[in-house]
């Protein structure tokens, strides 16, 4: 904590390079602190599972978001960082990285359905990945290729301006249901 409470005492941004890599900045007396990993709804690591003994307890959690925490204290900003980290990592070495922002480009507007990233990157996003519970856990996060062809299809159903985040669901439903059949039928032909 005192490295950082004397970097701040002459900057305002930097990137700490560690066992986690965050970004902290501090804006208006306030301290944030951007963690891009899954976090629960306190900003916390997920306890997915538990070493009791011999045996090991896994929880069934819904997962984690990044989240963007702000604080007054510099102290408690410091409590979560180390909190996220692994005991066994809270020794290693954190680099703390001056971060300076010169000049930056607005970005342009949204375009249909698709946010900006950049200035020359828009994004839509989905409400589930194929890596969803909805799915086969035999089958899931294995479907790419049949994704990436129901992906093809649809720009010949629906122009690409007016697709939209249920658009992306129904590629991943119809391509789930593509690659359960065909995985059926290789079985089935195998089969004397």
């Amino acid at each position: 904590m005192p490295a950082l409470r004397e970097f701040f005492s002459e900057n305002d941004a930097c990137i700490v390079l560690g066992p986690l890599t965050l970004a902290v900045w501090m804006e208006n007396q306030a301290y944030y602190m951007f963690d891009p990993n899954e976090r629960d709804n306190n900003g916390l690591v997920i306890v997915k599972q538990v070493q009791i003994g011999s045996f090991l307890k896994v929880y069934d959690v819904l997962p984690g978001v990044a989240c963007l925490t702000w604080y007054t204290s510099l102290k408690d900003l410091v409590e979560v960082y180390m909190k996220n980290v692994p005991k066994e990592h809270r020794r290693d070495t954190f680099v703390i990285c001056k971060i300076q922002i010169n000049d930056y480009d607005p970005l342009p507007e949204p375009w249909k359905n698709f946010q900006p990233l950049s200035k020359s990157k828009w994004i839509l996003k989905g409400n589930f990945s194929q890596n969803n519970k909805r799915y086969d856990k035999e089958t899931r996060n294995t479907q790419c290729t049949a994704m990436a062809t129901m992906a093809i299809a649809f720009t010949e159903l629906k122009p690409v301006g007016e697709w939209d985040s249920e658009t992306l669901d129904q590629i991943l439903d119809h391509g789930d249901h593509y690659y359960t059949h065909t995985i059926s039928y290789l079985k089935m032909k195998d089969k004397p």
